[in-house]
């Protein structure tokens, strides 16, 4: 199993996330106002982006990004809470998709439901498909948030553009000029950003979007004009993206250590240990056993505990991420503990990860186990037996 499955803390944070999230596919869209109409967007929050139809997922779209735990490309690694129900509403909804004559809105229903999930990728499937059927403002703006929350600026830049050069910049919705602002930014296209949000100020001065969002268009104006802000301040929302979709290991793990490491920690406290918790969850189904490593060992400084979260990085693909587990497992329910490392033990084959798993058996247990026979597979299973034996006992 590549990845760790990050199951409980991806809803309850997607209730946090309400407030500080990442820009999923219908809440983009309803922010903003119709395409038909071009009128101007009831904004829920000051941050908002624009969207130019319904959508409506279970977090708000903003400049900052919260969102829940991710499944890496090729690999289910972080995974929604595996209820029936969760099960049960994405098959539905996949089977509206499939059967819709019209795909557009269950094609952004669908794309929602996996971005409140943390499956960016599986979401850009869909609304490629939904795009390849009918290329509809409100499918080309859903994808073009996917495609930000996931670091590809320059293609989102491409969506965005279309649905602005469609409608025209005094007749579009202004919160999806002023994504476009940011989108260009980040491609870094620094003076088509400016213009842009010169023309959202010019053109749509009385909007109801700038009524509510205009310290966050402010402070993007200000961001756009400096220079040497380019680099190295990005907003929460496009700090996980980076997490998310940034090309090097080493850019991901900086990017994990700025959002959940020590000085996280110290410097943000309880208030932001959700965006820690969230950070954490995507880097613990990160293609790279480093990040997936370092993802464990911060869930236990942050104190984040999901259930299924050690059972299933002891499962991992990879040795170094077991021994990780092994090593950094939390003891709160020993019996619990006891049994879940036990079975761990039985099915380990690495040496290096059966001595972890066997000092953490002597934790957990908090008495003397057998003797630890790591060498060889006849060595494991007699070490092995021996420990249930006494478990049992």
């Amino acid at each position: 199993m590549r990845g760790i499955a990050y199951t409980n803390v991806c809803m309850c944070h997607a209730r946090v996330a309400s407030l500080v999230a990442t820009a999923p596919v219908l809440a983009i869209v309803a922010a903003c106002g119709s395409v038909e109409t071009a009128q101007p967007a009831r904004v829920a929050s000051p941050q908002l982006a624009d969207r130019e139809q319904r959508w409506t997922p279970g977090i708000a779209s903003a400049t900052t990004g919260l969102v829940d735990a991710r499944v890496p490309a090729g690999a289910r690694a972080i995974t929604q809470a595996s209820t029936a129900t969760n099960a049960s509403d994405e098959r539905a909804l996949r089977n509206r998709f499939a059967t819709a004559r019209d795909s557009v809105e269950p094609g952004l229903e669908l794309a929602s439901f996996l971005v409140a999930s943390e499956r960016h990728g599986e979401a850009l499937h869909v609304l490629d498909l939904t795009i390849k059927r009918q290329r509809a403002p409100t499918a080309l703006l859903a994808r073009a948030s996917v495609l930000r929350d996931l670091a590809q600026n320059e293609l989102a830049r491409r969506d965005l553009g279309e649905v602005v050069r469609r409608r025209g910049r005094a007749s579009v919705a202004p919160g999806t000029l002023f994504e476009l602002a940011q989108v260009e930014w980040l491609a870094g296209a620094g003076h088509d950003a400016a213009k842009t949000l010169e023309d959202l100020v010019r053109l749509h001065a009385d909007s109801d979007f700038l009524v509510v969002a205009r310290q966050d268009v402010d402070e993007w104006r200000l961001r756009v004009s400096d220079a040497s802000q380019v680099a190295g301040s990005e907003s929460l929302r496009d700090a996980l993206a980076l997490l998310r979709g940034a090309s090097r290991v080493t850019a991901r793990l900086r990017m994990l250590e700025s959002l959940a490491g020590p000085e996280a920690v110290e410097r943000g406290g309880e208030p932001r240990r959700a965006i820690r918790a969230h950070a954490i969850g995507i880097a613990c189904g990160d293609p790279s056993p480093a990040l997936r490593t370092r993802a464990l060992q911060l869930a236990v400084i942050n104190d984040v505990d999901p259930a299924g979260l050690w059972p299933s990085a002891l499962m991992d693909e990879d040795a170094m991420v077991r021994r990780a587990a092994a090593e950094a497992f939390p003891m709160r329910d020993r019996d619990s503990a006891t049994v879940t490392l036990l079975a761990a033990l039985e099915r380990e084959r690495d040496p290096g990860v059966f001595r972890a798993l066997h000092a953490a058996m002597t934790r957990a247990t908090q008495r003397p186990g057998p003797r630890c026979e790591a060498g060889d597979a006849a060595g494991r299973s007699r070490t092995a037996r021996a420990w249930r034996t006494q478990c049992e006992g």
